[in-house]
């Protein structure tokens, strides 16, 4: 387990993990950036107040998780995420081009936004 409290670095790092659980997601501020996590295809757990956009579409591919409000839950959710295998995914340098490869993968990108080369 590794607890990441700094800016810019999970995406790098989010590419040698088994599974993400995504936080700010516990409590009503709307949860972290999932999509750092989805684009290497790994599985994802995050609370009741998830509200990013495509998190639905996320939890109907089966990739993500979005547990209740009961900690306890959490157990048996990662044991089950663990068990899964990960997807085929793209290599992404950084948080800002791995949420874009994700969004463009779930097909939710913005049709008027474009990632800064």
């Amino acid at each position: 387990m590794l607890l990441v409290d700094t800016m810019g670095h999970l995406a790098s790092i989010y590419s040698i993990a088994r599974v993400a659980i995504i936080g700010g997601s516990w409590e009503a501020v709307g949860g972290h950036n999932p999509f750092e996590a989805a684009v290497w295809g790994i599985p994802i757990i995050y609370g009741p107040f998830m509200e990013q956009l495509g998190c639905r579409m996320l939890e109907r591919s089966g990739q993500a998780q979005r547990l209740g409000h009961a900690w306890a839950e959490l157990p048996a959710a990662l044991a089950d995420s663990l068990a899964r295998s990960r997807l085929p995914a793209p290599c992404c340098p950084d948080s800002a081009a791995a949420t874009w490869h994700a969004w463009q993968r779930w097909g939710i990108a913005p049709a008027d936004a474009h990632l800064a080369e």
